[in-house]
């Protein structure tokens, strides 16, 4: 019997396990015989459900489940073929051959795995041995390749851990060498720094001399320019003071000339006042002059008048007298 019908029978009896009355068809809560048989939780057997129902019509039947456990679950879950899944439950299905008991099995395994040396290089023992059972019971043809395999594997693995070692001493004894170098060069590069720390110690020293007497210098003429601004400062105070005095006098004078200007306007007030008084006084004689002289004016054009008549008068007189 190959592999492919021992494979579709197991996808068989997975499915007879959930149809126990031959209904012809399971659902969702058929598949919870699985648990135990395959890898797979409630949640996953959901999900395995929902993929395989691809009408969505809430049953399987078994062409749809075998159809579906070989395209849509192996390649889910990265198998080749139903008989790697298989492989994986955690409870086998009936997969082993009549009179071979698990005890001689893996007797058999670790006689294999000790004379090819796989048992002690090899770290995945438990999954090699897993492969190595399932290769009996699938293909036996192949378990003389699959131990050639291992053992090939096995001696590459001494080849390269031999060779792992070696370079392990050798890379061991480089580093001690390159150890003492760097030591050395270690010595001298401390040698170098300290030198240089002393170099640059003394021209530290060096340029802190400097600049003290620089600073030094300095603080001097800072002092000298201190005093002089202190004897500019106690002469403008000086000037200060005398200024402040003449402008206190200069108040004083601004006082007095106030109050004698106050004086001046008074009397220049009175003096206008008696000015236009005399004014008034003037235009009066003025008025009384001018009335006088046109009086007298008049008078003496009369008296004239007079004295011309008279002089007509005697005249005449004298001429009567002629």
């Amino acid at each position: 019997m190959d592999s492919a019908t021992t494979t579709n029978q197991q996808v068989q009896t997975l499915y007879e396990q959930c149809d126990p009355g031959g209904r012809g068809y399971i659902t969702r809560g058929d598949l919870n015989c699985l648990q135990g048989h395959v890898p797979l939780d409630d949640a996953q057997l959901d999900e395995l459900f929902a993929i395989l129902d691809k009408g969505q019509q809430g049953q399987l039947t078994l062409e749809e489940f075998t159809k579906g456990f070989e395209t849509e679950l192996c390649a889910e879950h990265g198998f080749l073929n139903p008989g790697q899944f298989l492989g994986q439950t955690v409870k086998p299905l009936e997969m082993i051959t009549a009179g071979e008991s698990d005890h001689d099995s893996d007797t058999q395994l670790d006689q294999v795995m000790q004379a090819t040396g796989a048992g002690i290089l090899l770290k995945d023992y438990d999954q090699v041995g897993r492969i190595w059972k399932e290769l009996r019971q699938v293909n036996p043809s192949l378990l003389p390749e699959f131990e050639k395999m291992l053992a090939s594997i096995a001696t590459e693995i001494r080849t390269v851990r031999t060779e792992y070692e070696n370079m392990e001493s050798m890379i061991r004894t480089k580093f001690n060498r390159q150890e003492e170098h760097l030591g050395q060069l270690l010595e001298d590069l401390e040698q170098q720094m300290t030198q240089e720390r002393e170099r640059l110690l003394e021209e530290e020293r060096s340029k802190e001399r400097k600049l003290r007497e620089t600073l030094t210098n300095e603080l001097r003429q800072k002092e000298n320019m201190s005093n002089e601004l202190l004897q500019q400062y106690e002469q403008a105070r000086t000037r200060l003071d005398e200024l402040e005095k003449a402008r206190m006098d200069t108040i004083q004078e601004k006082d007095r000339l106030q109050q004698e200007k106050v004086k001046l306007e008074k009397c220049l007030a009175d003096k206008e006042s008696a000015l236009n008084e005399c004014k008034e006084y003037i235009e009066m004689l003025q008025k009384k002059a001018r009335e006088d002289r046109r009086t007298r004016a008049k008078a003496a054009i009369e008296l004239s008048e007079n004295i011309a008549l008279e002089r007509e008068d005697l005249v005449r007189q004298l001429d009567t007298l002629r």
